[in-house]
């Protein structure tokens, strides 16, 4: 990763002068949605101590199979909210075996704005992951604009410095499984990238009650 430099302009912190790291599909092993799924557990814990990262960038998913977003998107936004607030068990264990591994997952979402139906539901749904000890931030578009000279940003998790997966989405935003690469170089430089994007990033509290509160209310935005 290139000299980092962080400036500020009017649409806030900005990374800039950053060389994003090369990532080729043919250093990795590519995996299918069930593959990733199935691996992905038993690599999140594989060193205790360290912290795990994920990079979203996309504006649009298509989560088949998902029940809170198959509620969305078949317009029913109180059963959506419902639906993901059953999950609080769940975010709760991982909360705990995080603690166990003095392990924090971190999150960056780079938004842009106005905001599509799909990122008010998944900004609302964030709020109970930040209430079970997951950090996020959100990140405006504009403020990787000079990453993105040549293209978005992958979709990226690095898991305690030990495995980075590239995720992999089809043309309509469905999970198409992921590359997963092992090699120390590539993993430190994507979680570098990703713990800058944090740093510049907005708390996400802030951001919702600054920018997604105020919005109408999202039931009344789903096409």
């Amino acid at each position: 990763m290139g000299h980092e430099v962080i400036r500020v302009a009017a649409e806030g912190p900005v990374i800039d002068d950053v060389m994003l790291p090369a990532l080729e599909d043919d250093w990795g092993v590519r995996l299918t949605p069930v593959e990733y799924r199935r691996e992905f557990p038993g690599r999140q814990w594989l060193v205790d101590g360290l912290d795990s990262w994920k990079l979203e960038r996309a504006q649009e998913f298509t989560e088949l199979g998902f029940p809170s977003w198959e509620a969305f998107a078949a317009g029913d936004w109180d059963t959506a909210m419902r639906l993901y607030d059953e999950l609080r068990p769940t975010l709760a264990g991982a909360a705990d075996e995080g603690s166990r591994h003095q392990s924090v997952f971190h999150r960056v979402r780079i938004v842009s704005e106005p905001l599509t139906p799909y990122m008010l539901w998944e900004l609302y749904c964030f709020r109970v992951r930040v209430e079970h000890s997951e950090a996020i931030r959100v990140v405006q578009a504009d403020q990787v604009a000079t990453l993105e000279a040549v293209g978005l940003l992958p979709e990226l998790v690095a898991l305690c410095g030990q495995t980075l997966y590239r995720v992999l989405y089809d043309e309509r935003g469905v999970a198409a499984g992921a590359i997963r690469f092992t090699d120390p170089a590539i993993i430190a430089g994507h979680e570098t990238l990703i713990r800058a994007l944090y740093e510049i990033g907005e708390d996400f509290r802030t951001y919702f009650d600054r920018v997604v509160a105020p919005l109408p209310v999202p039931r009344d935005l789903i096409p």
